[in-house]
């Protein structure tokens, strides 16, 4: 198992860490990450084993669920389907209120949004990628009209595309062993609409990537695609609900004079921030146009305790508390909700029925000695790999 570990670009590609002088690693590698045959979520394993066992299993509970992987052996917390769907649903329900109640009743500040949007972003990334994601497989209830039905109903409520139009997309074509990540696959084109051509330089995908965050173009070209697959591609039954949506919508906006309100809490959340987390998510997902190996990888969030203890080093651990929360707390909430963290486990198996516990069964199978798994640890590291993988491949394909 080989573990890319979190760094920074300005490191040195000789040496990693260095906390309090200290030399944690000592490395010779002629890439940018820390290669390490160590799991960070070991590490993590250690935080609260002091405290009563109650409290040890809330916080390993958290962390799991932080960092997207279970330590080695850790008991099963069983998440059921349905509570995964609420779940969810309530969280976009939390967000949007929170932000309206802000907006309207507190500040006009656009930028105190911040955490509401975090929520209602990772709320619509979970019921599509995930819940809406496993009934276009057919594997929420098991029975196909009504699973697609669900699926219709999420994509409904998020402006997102019509689960017949996802089925082709995603079963179709990106399962298919013929086509996945070739400029077939529908994840792959969509990637080379965007610009991310084979054989460019990484540090070039890099400023890619964030010219395309702020790009009109890029969120027309997205809301456009999202309009067509509403209204004019759908089913008929879907561009109903999707025009009586609409009309529900534009009556509530209208009856509560609260244009403004709609606009900051719903429309800005589930357009431009979705897309931009949507973007992060396909950037990093696949090993796009590879001809052999994994093309899946699994994309953790977190990093390893601090070597030093705390008196030793208060600024490392300060430096690592301040990185969970303001830096891969977000990426988890809004970037790698779910189940996307083990994306790779659903590739190996895309019949998994237990997929709302698939990062239990991705470690299982790890734990028992499974070779071919690649783990991820930090997104920027992620969209890094990626982006080194493109920049060696050939620049054969072209839109």
């Amino acid at each position: 198992m080989i573990h890319f570990l979190l760094t920074h670009p300005s490191q040195s590609k000789t040496s990693a860490y260095k906390l309090c002088k200290l030399k944690v690693h000592q490395l010779t590698t002629n890439c940018d990450y820390v290669i390490s045959l160590k799991n960070p979520r070991e590490s993590l394993r250690n935080l609260g084993a002091n405290l009563h066992p109650l409290s040890y299993k809330w916080i390993q509970t958290f962390l799991t669920w932080l960092t997207g992987m279970p330590y080695k052996g850790e008991e099963i917390t069983n998440n059921s389907r349905f509570y995964y769907l609420a779940s969810s649903i309530a969280k976009l329900g939390v967000g949007v209120t929170a932000s309206a109640w802000l907006w309207h009743e507190l500040t006009k500040i656009i930028v105190l949004q911040v955490v509401p949007y975090l929520v209602i972003v990772g709320a619509a990334r979970d019921l599509l990628p995930s819940i809406a994601h496993m009934c276009i497989h057919c594997k929420f209830t098991g029975n196909r009209k009504t699973d697609h039905f669900i699926s219709d109903c999420i994509t409904t409520l998020l402006f997102l595309q019509d689960s017949e139009g996802y089925f082709v997309d995603h079963i179709k074509k990106h399962h298919n062993i013929n086509m996945f990540a070739t400029p077939e696959d529908p994840d792959a084109a969509l990637l080379l609409r965007l610009g991310f051509h084979p054989g460019l330089s990484k540090e070039a995908y890099w400023q890619k990537l964030y010219q395309t965050m702020i790009s009109p173009s890029f969120h027309w070209f997205f809301l456009k695609r999202r309009f067509l697959s509403n209204y004019v591609t759908a089913t008929l039954q879907r561009r109903i609900m999707a025009l009586a949506w609409l009309i529900i919508i534009v009556t509530i906006v209208i009856q509560t004079n609260s244009f403004s309100t709609f606009i900051v809490s719903w429309v800005i959340p589930l357009t431009f921030c979705y897309h931009i987390s949507a973007l992060c998510q396909y950037c990093s997902e696949h090993l796009f146009f590879a001809t052999s190996g994994s093309k899946s990888l699994g994309r953790f969030c977190g990093e390893a305790l601090p070597k030093a203890s705390f008196r030793e080093c208060p600024q490392a651990w300060i430096g690592w508390l301040f990185r969970m929360i303001f830096y891969h707390l977000p990426v988890r909430i809004a970037v790698l909700p779910g189940t996307l963290p083990e994306h790779d486990f659903h590739h190996k198996y895309p019949s998994d029925s237990n997929w709302m516990n698939g990062k239990y069964s991705r470690q299982r199978e790890i734990d028992a000695g499974v070779q071919g798994y690649v783990d991820i640890w930090g997104l920027h590291n992620a969209l890094d790999y990626v982006f080194e993988h493109l920049s060696n491949t050939p620049a054969i394909f072209k839109d």
